[in-house]
């Protein structure tokens, strides 16, 4: 794995070596980056079940102004750190389960990002979604990697892009004024 484009392109990212963490691939990561595409610049971005830090990693050499690294898993952050040396840009890292987060941070966020694992309880996917849209800016947008069977029951999606046996889902919070 590696940084696609930016300021940091071709630096590598370190996985452990039991793959427990499942990373999202160059190829998925890649197209979702061109989604997004110039949106990016001067954002905020949060990675939640960050595992191995690649996502925020390509938001920063991208050009996103901050973004905040959460993974509740120990051994997660520090592979997390490791990849993020070298890293300049604006970045704070947390070690806390992610929908403690969304309900105790008070920042807002241009993106979210979230990359659970794929056995997770989809109710569970369901709060994380509902959390989130308390912490996006108006026409912000929450980007959830999941398997190809999840359908979010609860929220409208606007756009949606499967890679392989992934999917990511597109939710916008539509600026109410």
């Amino acid at each position: 794995m590696r940084v696609i484009a930016g300021k940091y392109q071709r630096k590598t990212i370190i996985n452990n070596r039991d793959y427990s963490i499942r990373p999202t691939m160059d190829r998925a990561k890649e197209g979702l980056f061109n989604i997004i595409n110039s949106n990016i610049y001067d954002a905020t971005f949060l990675d939640l079940f960050t595992g191995t830090g690649n996502m925020g990693i390509e938001a920063l050499s991208r050009g996103a102004k901050h973004v905040t690294f959460v993974d509740s898993s120990r051994k997660s952050i520090e592979i997390a750190n490791k990849n993020l040396e070298g890293i300049t840009e604006s970045y704070t890292i947390a070690t806390m389960d992610a929908l403690s987060f969304l309900e105790k941070t008070e920042n807002i966020y241009d993106y979210i990002f979230l990359d659970p694992p794929y056995d997770i309880n989809l109710e569970y996917v369901e709060k994380l979604i509902q959390e989130s849209m308390k912490k996006i800016c108006d026409n912000g947008v929450i980007i959830v990697e999941l398997p190809r069977e999840f359908n979010s029951e609860k929220y409208e999606y606007y756009r949606v892009k499967k890679y392989g046996k992934s999917k990511f889902t597109f939710f916008r919070k539509e600026n109410n004024d």
